[in-house]
């Protein structure tokens, strides 16, 4: 039997390749379409097919995971999307990377169902926030690093995807190590064995704490496949574009274990809450006419640093809000909700971007923010 100590540093290791490789393909499939001539509404539609698959794998992760166990949807998870990210610089064409990007999102799903199920089970109740915003910080930091792996294009433009490729290979090794375990389907009311049922009672108990897991799959999109478009249409550098990624990623980094610390301490509402104005507050510093790199450098890092967690925060508040025999119904559900924010992300922003040349990107942030605060702090836990 794998230690506790084993299995949660080889999960976090896992998600920590699944961030980086996510952080490489994001701007860089962006700019490659972006310098061929792609439409940025054209471009962040290409982008949100991956999330189509999210969703559509979304439906069947719980009843593969009482099926198979863990380990085994771990693996289909990894294998498959290294054998993709090799294909990317072979078949260049516009519709193939969309075919590839919807299958990516089939495996990458799979993968960070099975790892975040796996960690919310192991978690001791006192110290949820802090293994989950691990969690977050893992992946968090591999997303960080991987736009700057995007230069690695002065080589050729195949590099960033072979050590991309190379490195999820890399991870299956200490996957190979676990023991597999299955959770059992026990529930306090025979009337939630049907999935639809313990999906509408998620949806009943904890909507409002969807709204984060939507909000951050809105934001990462947003920021990673639309950002890059923005700044090269207004004369900034490749290596601006990336560092500004860089920064706005690694501050949330820096904030998301004392986020957790402090959700722990004082309650995940008001910590997300904070999150949400401080980013709202960062997201209208950075805007300015014409744009200012180190505005947005600024407000950015504030914006970053403020909702880095939201993820992570949102998914430990649910599991506050829900009776742990409902835990896979409720990553279930968000899954789907952070791939619906994945999806508009890349399309609402590269739409405002086309029609809306005049204003900043910051401002479809703004709004979309503000709306998203405005229903959590509407939302009653049910005692």
């Amino acid at each position: 039997m794998n230690s506790h100590r084993f299995l949660f540093l080889t999960l976090i290791s896992v998600v920590f390749i699944s961030g980086l490789t996510q952080g490489i393909l994001l701007p860089l499939l962006s700019i490659l379409l972006e310098e061929r001539g792609v439409s940025a509404s054209l471009n962040g539609l290409n982008a949100s097919v991956l999330y189509f698959g999210i969703i559509v794998s979304a439906t069947i992760a719980e009843k593969v995971l009482y099926h198979t166990g863990y380990k085994p949807m771990m693996h289909f998870g990894l294998l498959p999307t290294a054998i993709l990210i090799f294909l990317f610089p072979v078949f260049t064409s516009y519709s193939v990377w969309m075919v590839f990007r919807f299958c990516m999102g089939l495996t990458g799903n799979i993968l960070h169902y099975a790892t975040v199920v796996w960690l919310t089970n192991i978690a001791p109740p006192d110290k949820r926030g802090r293994y989950l915003s691990a969690y977050g910080f893992s992946f968090g930091l591999g997303f960080a690093i991987g736009p700057l792996l995007t230069q690695l294009r002065h080589i050729s433009d195949a590099t960033p995807f072979i050590v991309s490729g190379v490195l999820t290979l890399v991870s299956v090794i200490p996957v190979l190590k676990l023991v597999n375990h299955t959770p059992q389907l026990k529930t306090e009311n025979s009337d939630d064995q049907s999935q639809s049922v313990r999906l509408t009672r998620v949806l009943g108990l904890a909507w409002f704490a969807f709204l984060p897991t939507f909000g951050y799959g809105f934001l990462e999109t947003a920021m990673s496949g639309s950002l890059p478009v923005f700044m090269v249409r207004h004369g900034f550098s490749g290596v601006e574009t990336s560092t500004m990624l860089t920064v706005f990623f690694s501050a949330g980094l820096i904030t998301q274990l004392p986020l957790g610390w402090l959700s722990d301490r004082i309650g995940r509402k008001k910590t997300l809450i904070i999150g949400f104005v401080g980013g709202i507050s960062g997201f209208i510093l950075s805007v300015s006419q014409p744009p200012d790199y180190m505005m947005m450098l600024i407000g950015f890092g504030i914006s970053g640093a403020s909702l880095g967690s939201i993820y992570s925060l949102g998914i430990s508040y649910l599991v506050d809000c829900i009776p742990k025999h409902l835990l896979p119904a409720g990553n279930t559900l968000g899954s789907v909700t952070f791939s619906l924010g994945s999806l508009l992300g890349p399309l609402c922003s590269g739409i405002f971007i086309q029609e809306a040349a005049g204003y900043h990107f910051s401002w479809i942030l703004v709004f979309t923010f503000t709306l998203l605060l405005l229903g959590f702090w509407c939302g009653k836990k049910v005692n």
